[in-house]
C-alpha cells in the first residue's frame, strides 16, 4: 500500500478566511495560518499551492513536507 504524503503550507495569518472558505484542514496560530495538504506528485511548490486554491505570491509564506506527530491539526 502507498503511503501519502502531506505537505504543510505556512500562510500569512491574513489568509485565514480564505483558508476556511476553501475548506482546507488548517491551524490558525499566533503568526501564521498552518494548512496541511496531499503532496500531489511532480507539482512544484507554487503549482501545489495554487492546485488547492491558494496563490502562493500572496498569501504563503513557505511549504514543507508533514511530519506525522510533529504537527497537530484540527479541521476548524
Amino acid at each position: 500500500m502507498k503511503k501519502i504524503k502531506n505537505m504543510l503550507i505556512h500562510c500569512k495569518l491574513e489568509s485565514l478566511d480564505a483558508v476556511k472558505q476553501l475548506g482546507l484542514t488548517h491551524v490558525a496560530r499566533k503568526n501564521e495560518v498552518q494548512v496541511i495538504v496531499e503532496h500531489i506528485i511532480d507539482k512544484t511548490e507554487q503549482e501545489l499551492c495554487e492546485h488547492y486554491g491558494l496563490n502562493y505570491s500572496t498569501q504563503v509564506n513557505s511549504v514543507e513536507d508533514f511530519l506525522q506527530g510533529a504537527h497537530r491539526a484540527v479541521r476548524i
